[in-house]
């Protein structure tokens, strides 16, 4: 991608708000040099990279790195052969070694993140040569004691003898005789040397060295005779100290020169996990997605964002109209009309940028619909391209850059064209641009212009492969909508716009009366098209609504109409156990009078006759009761089981079709509305056309489950649905998940818009079957599961 594009499409804006977020300067460097690629897997892997990331992020938390400076220079130091670094080298070279420990460490327990996991083989701790520099260098940068036994041995010879000669001193300025010569009674230092404030006239009463004296002359700093001998022994010490702690660097650095190879790809590897972390961090706070790439050819942006107007617009308190927009396939060339100050520019900046931001590898401003094509490149002509230094007007600026992109353009190009044909007679110009346009559709090149050309709306129109779109402008308010919709013209209203910001009366008149009658005419066409299609959709969304709400009442119904049959058999089945209870106990209570009416001498065909009308009583009352009772239907043989079959669960009182059937273990696997069910042969039935129990809507994921309290699984997976159908589905979830007992449930709704994750903790809040919800840890899924404890 050439620098004239990526700076009008304001590419290189949004890498320094990325750069921003580096903790590394070499980070944030290496951020502004990231360009689009043409090669799809290393897009691939960095889009991959980011997306892991993004979601680290968004589940609360970071692989950020440790602040070091560039090492270049010191390692090319270090590669010399008898080199010492210096200490605070040598903590940077530690930083870079700790960074790579605890970053390796950090990505060992993120299991959904195994991109990452393998950029980070290729970091080296080497945790000995990190263990010998923390031991050797203090946080403050010195030597430390124990560095090695021969400087721990120096400087306790050093402290000894200096401890011996301020005593000395001391004992000096401490003498009744010696105090009238000094000018103050303290030890001090000069070039190294222990001295003692002497007046400048008594300088002779006190043999030594003179090593300063004072701005007013007063005083001289004499180092006495007897600290002089002294006083070379500490400086003796002083220079083996030196000598040690140069030995300490050397070795050190030997062990830098060691992994030297290794140190730099650590370097290189930090860097990339710095901007990995930012290019997350920036997607995250904007809720960006993963970029998609389709093999036929279409780009289809849904929700797309300008993200450094989406930041403009966040920081006044308002939000930006998402675009949504398709182009490939039989449409290559779209032309976008509307009002001025319409949109018309940011939609074909927003377009342009979006496919930037994939084809770089970033996380880009889209839904996860989206879907991208893969780009050699993407050529522009926005904005004033007068040029004072080459003598070029605007519209010639226009002419000589639009020749240059003819030359590239091929069908692995996308084309942007601001206000194509401008700047010139609008004849003349709109005629060019037709000829742009159908030479650009020639060569294949995906392209996106605007105009306000009525000559260029009427070309696209009728031409084949080419489609008209439309920034909305709403009439009644005079202002834009920011809405983009493809598939008509839209009307420029130059002169409504003239009368909303005041242009006089008479001005507006003069205008109307010089307009062309078939501008006017194409004008009013375009006006009532727009105002005939919003009423249009209008409509379609309210018998949409009409038809949610009637099938919404309809399944109400039929809910109550099952709960009262259900209650009425129910009501049935209690009133013949109970008439069959009582006929129970009249049989009794008839045959104990018959047994004493036949010990009293009663006739016996009396006798027989009223015990028959007995018996057949409560064989009616046993007849109705079998009716009503729930039926007992005998296990199907496993034999005649065939896959396809539908059958009847008796444990789940539910039909489901048989997927396989594993005889040696008399198991058989079943779907039940998209549920996998694995149960025992012994509980599968024939089916009955008189059962009717509804089957469970069907969720994504598989879920194998046994028994007939385990037939309702442990998560419901959302991604993908709609918020209305998944709130459907979640509130049938939580009631089978109730009845089967669970103690709670795991609802994945990942990331997205966040609109799926906002419904299900606004519904589990207000839910009376959930005691308490809380997002996933680290290994259940993050901040895209919600796990509900069920009362």
């Amino acid at each position: 991608m050439d620098a004239h594009t990526l700076e009008r499409l304001e590419f290189e804006k949004v890498l320094d708000r990325i750069a921003a977020l580096c903790v590394l300067t070499l980070g944030a460097e290496c951020t502004r040099a990231l360009r689009p690629m043409d090669d799809l897997a290393r897009i691939e892997t960095r889009s991959q990279r980011i997306a892991e990331g993004a979601a680290i992020v968004a589940a609360g938390h970071d692989f950020s790195v440790e602040r070091f400076d560039d090492p270049g220079a010191l390692l090319d130091r270090a590669g010399i052969e008898g080199m010492a670094l210096r200490p605070d080298e040598l903590q940077t070279v530690a930083a870079i070694l700790r960074n790579a420990r605890d970053l390796q460490k950090a990505l060992s327990r993120m299991a959904a993140a195994p991109s990452l996991a393998k950029l980070s083989s290729d970091l080296a701790p080497n945790p000995d040569l990190l263990k010998e520099i923390d031991r050797c260098i203090e946080p403050d940068g010195t030597i430390a004691d124990d560095a090695s036994p021969e400087l721990k041995r120096v400087r306790r010879e050093m402290a000894a003898l200096q401890n011996r000669i301020r005593t000395r001193l001391e004992a000096l300025i401490a003498d009744a005789d010696v105090q009238p010569l000094l000018t103050g009674d303290y030890v001090t230092q000069r070039n190294g040397r222990n001295v003692v404030p002497v007046l400048a006239t008594q300088s002779g009463q006190v043999p030594g060295i003179i090593h300063d004296r004072s701005d007013t002359g007063h005083t001289v700093f004499v180092e006495p005779t007897f600290a002089v001998e002294m006083g070379n022994d500490l400086r003796c010490l002083a220079s083996d100290e030196e000598r040690e702690v140069q030995r300490i660097l050397r070795q050190l650095t030997d062990g830098v020169r060691a992994h030297l190879e290794p140190l730099r790809l650590t370097v290189r590897t930090l860097v990339q996990f710095d901007v990995i972390r930012a290019c997350a961090r920036y997607a995250a706070a904007r809720k960006m997605t993963r970029p998609a790439f389709s093999t036929d050819g279409v780009l289809n942006i849904v929700g797309g964002r300008h993200p450094i107007l989406e930041d403009t617009l966040a920081s006044s308190g308002e939000k930006v109209v998402p675009l949504d927009f398709t182009l490939g396939g039989p449409v290559r060339t779209i032309a976008i009309t509307g009002a001025n100050a319409g949109g018309k520019t940011v939609a074909l900046k927003t377009i342009g940028l979006v496919c930037l931001m994939a084809q770089t590898g970033l996380m880009a401003p889209v839904e996860e619909r989206s879907t991208f094509v893969p780009l050699r490149e993407v050529l522009v002509d926005i904005g004033d391209e007068q040029s004072i230094e080459a003598n070029l007007s605007t519209f010639s600026g226009h002419i000589r850059h639009i020749r240059e992109i003819l030359k590239t353009a091929d069908n692995e190009t996308l084309v942007l064209l601001d206000e194509i044909g401008a700047g010139t007679d609008p004849v003349e110009g709109g005629a060019l641009a037709c000829a742009i346009i159908k030479a650009l559709h020639q060569r294949g090149a995906n392209a996106v212009v605007t105009t306000h050309l009525g000559q260029v709306k009427g070309f696209v129109h009728e031409q084949d492969g080419m489609e008209n779109a439309a920034v909305q402008f709403d009439p009644d308010t005079l202002s834009p909508t920011y809405e983009l919709i493809v598939g008509r013209p839209g009307a420029s209203h130059a002169l409504l716009i003239a009368e909303r910001y005041g242009l006089p009366a008479e001005v507006l008149s003069s205008a109307e009366q010089l307009l062309d009658s078939d501008a006017i005419e194409m004008e009013g066409l375009l006006a009532r098209l727009t105002a005939s299609l919003k009423k249009a959709e209008a409509d379609a969304r309210k018998a949409k609504r009409e038809r949610a709400e009637a099938e919404k009442a309809r399944k109400d119904l039929a809910g109550q109409l099952a709960d009262l049959k259900k209650e009425r058999k129910e009501s049935l089945r209690r009133a013949v156990a109970e008439a069959q209870g009582l006929v129970e106990n009249t049989r009794r209570e008839m045959q104990q009078a018959l047994d004493e009416a036949r010990r009293a001498g009663a006739d016996a065909a009396a006798t027989t006759h009223l015990r028959r009308q007995v018996e057949a009583k409560r064989d009616r009352f046993k007849k109705k009761s079998r009716e009503l009772a729930p039926r007992r239907r005998p296990p199907l043989p496993l034999e005649t089981i065939r896959a396809g079959d539908t059958v009847w669960i008796e444990t789940m009182q539910r039909h489901a079709t048989v997927s396989r059937i594993d005889r040696r273990r008399r198991k058989v696997t079943l779907d039940a509305g998209g549920l996998e069910i694995e149960a025992d042969a012994s509980t599968i039935r024939k089916a009955d056309r008189e059962d009717k129990v509804e089957a469970a809507p069907e969720r994504e994921g598989r879920t194998v489950v046994e028994g007939s309290r385990a037939a309702v699984a442990p998560e419901l997976n959302m991604r993908g649905m709609r918020v209305d159908e998944a709130l459907r589905a979640l509130e049938q979830y939580l009631n089978e998940a109730c009845v089967a007992d669970l103690g709670s449930v795991r609802i994945i709704h990942g990331h997205g818009t966040g609109a799926l994750r906002e419904m299900v903790q606004r519904e589990l809040k207000e839910h009376p079957l959930v005691e308490s919800f809380r997002y996933g840890e680290w290994g259940e899924g993050g901040r895209g599961v919600t796990v509900a404890l069920l009362k």
